[in-house]
């Protein structure tokens, strides 16, 4: 099974095998033949085998380390298949952790539409905010149950603090459990809920997008040539210079990731964001897989990094709040935060509006850290790229960046003297 990714909306299953039992309708598969409540007969196919092989081939797909996304449904009563077994439910098709059933001791009927995050870490909550205003879970999981709690990772829960959303390990892949919109099935997952889940899985996977906007070629970064070039000598010379082709691969990868802090997510935009602070003269403290942690005189600097094709709303402020109040209860020392943000991700910089929500102008002021849009970022990194900043100016926007409570504005430590008389 070559998937990286399935998506299964339970309910929308379920009424569809409930149909073809019944005979209701004409189904087909994808490539075109016809499904009835019977055996596999000349162009017709059986759905007791189709069934049998959808799960296993949703089994093999997590055993090669795939990623399930599942929005989640009441369990419902079973259904009958003719010439296959009997007394199935709407979870039959699903893998499950070894010791774990789906069933009444771990899924419970539910209902409500008021749903908070427990866990701002898991990349599929940006999944869920694309429909959080419209959401409707109807099922929560049993947690006081030992062996949810042992394979469950909440990170959504009612506001009466029930789990409705939650991520289990099963063979060698993911099943991650989300709560259902109000209006579920293929017509609502938009373009805009379908990118959620393709960053949310390429995050999850460590891989990075690949689709870049048109715009983006118009963008000049400096020393690409030089690194390239640096890059293909390396190659010529690996068999001597093992060590200096790998650090020439990581600088070229790098300094191309600046320009994904203009339009990127996940794990690339967080990448971009890494390599323009580094330039700026920030001490990384962090490795790549954890959360992003800087030095500067000393001091600690916690780093969140927030992209949205839309306004960028709190979870990024929920996201610091969590890693800085655990700071203090640890080592009771206060800490540094740092939020850089890119809303309006996909849309021509200059064409953009509204890009950050009051909500989190006000939280930054009154908790004590800084917002940084992306793109500033992106502008004074060029400007020390092309040695346009001298060390003392790098020095004040540094203090700048470590010191402001709100929005951040650089624009009069990197003017040129042209701009000042002006």
């Amino acid at each position: 099974m070559d998937y990286d990714a399935i998506v299964v909306d339970i309910a929308g299953t379920f009424d569809v095998i409930t149909q073809v039992t019944k005979g209701e309708g004409y189904w087909e598969t994808f490539d075109g033949q016809q499904i009835s409540n019977g055996s596999d007969i000349d162009d017709q196919l059986g759905l007791a085998g189709l069934l049998e092989r959808r799960r296993d081939e949703l089994v093999a797909a997590l055993d090669n380390g795939a990623i399930v996304v599942v929005f989640g449904a009441a369990p419902k009563q079973t259904f009958k298949i003719s010439g296959g077994a009997n007394g199935l439910d709407s979870y039959w098709l699903l893998p499950a952790p070894s010791g774990l059933n789906w069933d009444r001791h771990t899924l419970l009927g539910s209902a409500g539409d008021a749903v908070v995050i427990s866990d701002y870490s898991n990349p599929f909550l940006k999944v869920f905010e694309t429909y959080e205003t419209d959401v409707e879970y109807q099922m929560r999981f049993e947690d006081t149950n030992p062996v949810i709690q042992k394979n469950a990772s909440v990170f959504l829960r009612s506001a009466g603090g029930a789990a409705v959303g939650a991520e289990f390990k099963v063979l060698n892949g993911t099943i991650v459990f989300l709560p259902s919109p109000k209006s579920i099935g293929a017509t609502w997952l938009s373009n805009k809920e379908a990118q959620a889940i393709l960053i949310a899985v390429s995050d999850a996977l460590g891989r990075i997008e690949t689709d870049v906007p048109y715009w983006v070629g118009k963008l000049a970064i400096p020393e690409i040539d030089r690194l390239t070039q640096n890059y293909e000598r390396v190659v010529v010379e690996k068999q001597a210079a093992e060590e200096a082709l790998e650090l020439a691969e990581a600088e070229l990868a790098s300094r191309k990731s600046l320009g994904t802090m203009l339009w990127g997510a996940g794990q690339q935009y967080s990448t971009a964001i890494r390599e323009g602070l580094k330039i700026l003269g920030f001490d990384e403290s962090s490795v790549r897989s954890d959360p992003i942690e800087f030095k500067y005189d000393g001091d600690e600097l916690f780093v969140e990094c927030d992209a949205s094709e839309e306004i960028i709303e709190m979870t990024s402020h929920y996201a610091l709040r969590q890693r800085l109040d655990a700071k203090i209860d640890k080592s009771a020392k206060a800490v540094r935060g740092l939020v850089v943000i890119n809303g309006q991700r996909m849309t021509d910089i200059a064409q953009r509006q509204r890009e950050v929500s009051q909500s989190l102008r006000v939280a930054a002021e009154s908790t004590g850290y800084g917002v940084m849009h992306s793109r500033e970022l992106f502008g004074i990194c060029m400007m020390v790229l092309e040695e346009k900043i001298d060390e003392s100016s790098l020095v004040d926007i540094r203090t700048r960046i470590t010191t402001t409570n709100g929005l951040i504005d650089l624009q009069d430590l990197v003017s040129t003297d042209d701009e000042a008389a002006q």
